[in-house]
């Protein structure tokens, strides 16, 4: 820590903002979880807001999200929510900021409330968490002025791989995301520790466990992972775990979680668990007792779960 102060020492006191759609749930809010008190911890004076709405502007930027991951669905219609929402939350930027940090397309619209004059002094930047890659531009044509004239008004955007830097002019940088090896999640845990969290949530802790932890959401493909399950366990006994929940941006979890509850119906081997964002020492006895880790999304941000699990030798 010492030689990191000394290393940003000309930048001590710097005011930084973050925003995003979500205190609780998913990366984004487990990033910031971590990076908002360590950056404290260095000397910068940083704040983080969540923006409000209603439920179904969070079905819209689902949507949204999703159509950047390559899905259709998203039109025109839906710009106006987006825009009705965002100018009821412009009262969130801090205009004192030196540095505002955007996070995903739910906030992405807030820069177009900032004058060129309260943008003079400060940097604006915006952090994609999300996987762009396979998004053709000619799919994109009908809504792209919409996203393209977003993105390239900030001073920067921030992407998690050098595959999902878009097309666009605006200053690009990559940035890994990244686990805490010291939070809850990932911390060493004594044997009792891991069998006391099995044993609470009805897991055999002498039969194998595979287990997948992610949101419930289709892009990571729960009912693939059990229609696999289901024929390994023809040949090898073994249990499978779904682990995860939802987060308040995302509306489509509920119906994700009921199709595999539905799949997995009858099978005493598989257990889906729908925990709070905050079952951090749960989510880490359940990776450290996993024979194997799945994580079989068709798109992807970057897949933490995937190096939370690495860290745990899986």
């Amino acid at each position: 820590m010492e030689e990191l102060r000394e290393l940003v020492d000309d930048l001590r006191g710097l005011r930084i903002q973050e925003i995003n759609s979500t205190r609780k749930g998913g990366g984004v809010a487990e990033i910031l979880s971590s990076t908002v008190p360590f950056l404290r911890g260095l000397g910068f004076d940083v704040r983080w807001d969540v923006i409000s709405a209603e439920p179904e502007f969070f079905r819209v930027t689902k949507t949204l999200h999703n159509f950047l991951q390559g899905r259709d669905g998203f039109s025109p219609s839906m710009i106006k929510l987006y825009w009705d929402t965002l100018e009821k939350n412009k009262d969130i930027l801090d205009k004192e900021s030196d540095v505002i940090i955007i996070h995903d397309p739910q906030p992405l619209g807030l820069i177009k409330f900032l004058s060129d004059e309260e943008r003079r002094n400060k940097k604006v930047i915006w952090r994609c968490h999300v996987h762009l890659e396979t998004i053709p531009l000619a799919k994109m044509k009908d809504i792209e002025f919409f996203l393209r004239s977003m993105v390239e008004s900030y001073d920067a955007a921030i992407f998690s791989t050098f595959q999902y830097l878009p097309l666009w002019n605006v200053v690009s940088f990559v940035i890994p995301p990244f686990i805490d090896p010291l939070s809850e999640k990932n911390r060493e845990l004594s044997r009792e520790e891991i069998e006391k969290v099995l044993n609470k949530y009805g897991l055999d802790p002498e039969k194998p466990l595979i287990t997948q932890v992610s949101r419930f959401d289709r892009f990571k493909d729960p009912l693939g992972v059990i229609a696999a399950f289901k024929k390994v366990r023809e040949k090898i006994p073994c249990q499978l775990l779904l682990v995860g929940g939802g987060a308040s941006d995302d509306p489509e979890y509920q119906e994700v979680l009921a199709e595999a509850r539905r799949a997995a119906e009858g099978h005493p081997d598989i257990h889906i668990l729908d925990l709070p964002p905050d079952s951090h020492k749960e989510i880490n006895a359940f990776q450290r007792a996993s024979s194997v880790i799945v994580q079989k999304s068709i798109k992807e941000g970057f897949g933490l779960t995937v190096t939370e699990a690495l860290w745990k030798a899986k």
